[in-house]
């Protein structure tokens, strides 16, 4: 019986160590590189080709969609790179919120994780992407597809590696992701309104220029004939016959709440016919500190 020096024994254990370690390294860092140039280099794209695919003879009731109710599309992965990419040990991870109800791609294992949370895991050996080529998954969805229904930021699991979003789909723009969707028919209407819309609301929103302001009677005038010049506006002198006291006290305290107790600018009129005719006068900026030129105003509303 031959025995093994201790020393002996322990140098090969030392060694044969040292080359597992080693193994596991190299494995390691392949997984990682897989990763790498899966995520630079791969793109995921989504077309829609028929949000009525009941129409074109897809059975969607018997696969369960509600209201028989279902669309056709594609999920396309596209070599972006100048690295071949070869399936296998790598899973994509994509949202979709419509239900997935069918794949119909053998190359390609398809997994509802949970929620609105699918995986994708290509078949080892079934193809290699070189540069500008691609593969598509047909795939059947509940309902239908608008642009907001497309969610970016599909990531990859190269088996041993950490999770890596696609550079190509890391983005809020869902064009990038979107190779082709049909339009719901009134999607012309509404993008043709939209910037109408948007115009209007802002103007709405928007605080008159202090030209407008200055141009603005209040109350609003029937006539006005406009002067030469301009006023400073600092307190006012009522002289309106046909009003009662109670309106006239109305106005005097509207003019002290707005801070008109300077110099008084005579104002005159009469009430005619519900309305006040006004000789000479001009309410068009109230505020004490405001400049305008000065008006002929016949009456108000």
């Amino acid at each position: 019986m031959t025995r093994l020096h201790p020393k002996l024994n322990l140098s090969r254990r030392v060694g044969a160590s040292a080359a597992c370690s080693g193994g596991s390294d190299f494995q390691q860092r392949r997984h990682v590189a897989r990763a790498v140039a899966l995520s630079g280099n791969l793109m995921v794209r989504v077309a829609i080709d028929t949000n009525d695919a009941a129409k074109s003879g897809t059975r969607c009731a018997d696969l369960g969609a509600d209201w028989a109710s279902c669309a056709r599309g594609r999920l396309i992965l596209e070599n972006a790179g100048n690295t071949r990419l070869a399936s296998g040990s790598w899973t994509v991870y994509v949202h979709s919120i419509r239900r997935i109800l069918m794949v119909d791609q053998p190359d390609f294992a398809w997994r509802h994780v949970t929620g609105d949370f699918y995986a994708l895991t290509p078949r080892a050996g079934a193809f290699t992407l070189g540069a500008g080529e691609r593969v598509e998954v047909p795939f059947v969805g509940e309902y239908w597809y608008q642009h907001s229904d497309l969610l970016p930021r599909a990531y990859v699991v190269a088996d041993g590696a950490q999770p890596a979003i696609f550079k190509h789909n890391d983005t809020d723009d869902e064009t990038r992701c979107v190779e082709a969707i049909p339009p719901i028919s009134d999607d012309a209407v509404a993008l043709a309104a939209t910037s109408a819309q948007i115009m209007r609301a802002r103007a709405e929103a928007a605080l008159p220029s202090a030209q407008q302001s200055a141009a603005r009677a209040l109350p609003a005038v029937l006539r006005t004939a406009q002067g030469e010049g301009a006023v400073q506006i600092s307190g006012i002198d009522l002289s309106l016959s046909g009003l009662t006291p109670s309106q006239t006290f109305a106005l005097i305290s509207r003019a002290a709440a707005l801070d008109l107790n300077g110099t008084a600018l005579p104002v005159s009129g009469a009430r005619r016919r519900g309305s006040i005719a006004c000789g000479h006068c001009d309410f068009r900026r109230l505020p004490a500190d405001a400049r305008t030129a000065g008006a002929n105003i016949d009456a108000f509303h």
